[in-house]
């Protein structure tokens, strides 16, 4: 794979999009430095890319520099305030920091983002709004910990939520229950 980015490099070096699959493949292999150089290309070549930024802001996030991870998640939001995965990495961004409250209002947007649409109903609209001043209030009756409890760890079992549930019992050092959901 590396070989086969390197050469479509060569043979066009103003594609973006090869410069940012090329650093995904160097942050898998731990090489965060050279991912963000990669990145940072793309973005020189297509300076208004959301995932661009956001995917960079990846790049700080897996190195903990997570500052500068939150810069480029909100110059992302700048560009498209409705990108899904910036939201996201916001998230994991202030859980790291252990920043509560930040992390659940990033929640509350990223679920607005995944559940509200343009053309929706005022009445549904209104209803998702109830719904998440619940999750606000539920949030700071319990704390994190029993809040992402009740909200992860409850629901039923499928593919996406293993990993899901993997990552936060990382995130409280809980390492046996993180290797057996994954």
């Amino acid at each position: 794979a590396k070989e086969a980015f390197e050469h479509s490099i060569e043979l066009n070096p103003g594609y973006a999009s090869v410069h940012k699959w090329y650093a995904t493949l160097l942050g898998i292999q731990g090489k965060t430095d050279e991912a963000k150089g990669e990145l940072r290309r793309a973005l020189e070549i297509n300076p208004l890319s959301h995932n661009f930024l956001t995917d960079l802001g990846e790049a700080h996030y897996f190195a903990r520099e997570y500052e500068r991870a939150e810069e480029y998640c909100h110059k992302a939001l700048e560009i498209y305030p409705d990108f899904f995965n910036a939201h996201v990495l916001l998230q994991h961004i202030y859980l790291q920091r252990g920043e509560d409250e930040k992390y659940i209002e990033a929640s509350i947007r990223s679920n607005r983002v995944w559940q509200t649409f343009s053309d929706q109903a005022p009445k549904e609209k209104e209803r998702f709004e109830k719904h998440f001043a619940k999750e606000r209030e539920d949030f700071r009756k319990v704390g994190l910990r029993n809040y992402i409890a009740a909200r992860y760890f409850r629901v039923p079992l499928s593919k996406s939520t293993h990993y899901e549930r993997a990552w936060y019992h990382a995130l409280f050092g809980e390492k046996e229950k993180a290797l057996d959901n994954l």
